[in-house]
């Protein structure tokens, strides 16, 4: 395929004729549309330019784990250890009154990793200052490390996730009154080309 080169119609024919006109990119294990579909990304990512040249050295995505107790959370309000088995780094930190956890991080996103369980609220998480999310912590069973929000794909640069106790049970029957659970760990993403899952716990 070159630059210019015509390659299909855009239109509404076929099994599209109840939607507007478009057209689909798809690379397929074989010419017949039915089979197996191959994630594009390493070919386009490996692909030469228009002119004929190799592909430049792309920026390696780099990505960050790192604790509660790193510089980069800052607290207000009473925050409490817990030592837990299995949670990262073998302990978590919870609030039972008004208190928040500001998370700084540089680059594309950031996963939050907390405990879910019988004891858990309901938390208030932002982004960049905007509008809050709930976030139901709760779990008939103690879940650890699991993944309970994201920022989704963001612009570089520098950005603020708040972590604010509510009061408020979450869905689940909890035995004590302990509302909120801070995370474990945080994980971040700075910049690099197309998409680029988070990996697993270490």
């Amino acid at each position: 395929m070159s630059q210019g080169e015509f390659i299909a119609y855009c239109g509404d024919s076929g099994n599209a004729e109840t939607s507007g006109p478009h057209l689909h990119f798809e690379i397929h294990e074989t010419t017949d549309m039915y089979s197996l579909a191959i994630d594009p990304y390493d070919s386009l990512y490996n692909a030469p330019l228009a002119d004929g040249t190799p592909p430049p050295a792309w920026a390696v995505p780099s990505r960050t784990a790192y604790e509660q107790k790193d510089s980069r959370v800052t607290y207000t309000g009473a925050w409490t250890t817990f030592a837990a088995s299995g949670a990262s780094g073998g302990d978590y930190i919870y609030a039972d009154s008004p208190a928040e956890a500001l998370i700084w991080f540089e680059g594309t996103s950031l996963d939050l990793i907390a405990t879910k369980g019988t004891t858990q609220g309901v938390a208030r998480i932002s982004l960049d200052g905007g509008p809050a999310q709930s976030v139901d912590l709760s779990s008939p069973a103690t879940l650890r490390m699991q993944l309970v929000w994201s920022t989704g794909s963001l612009a570089q640069g520098t950005h603020t996730v708040s972590v604010a106790w509510t009061g408020n049970r979450g869905v689940a029957k909890r035995r004590h009154p302990r509302q909120h659970r801070r995370s474990e760990r945080h994980r971040e993403a700075s910049p690099g080309p197309g998409h680029h899952d988070l990996p697993a716990e270490q």
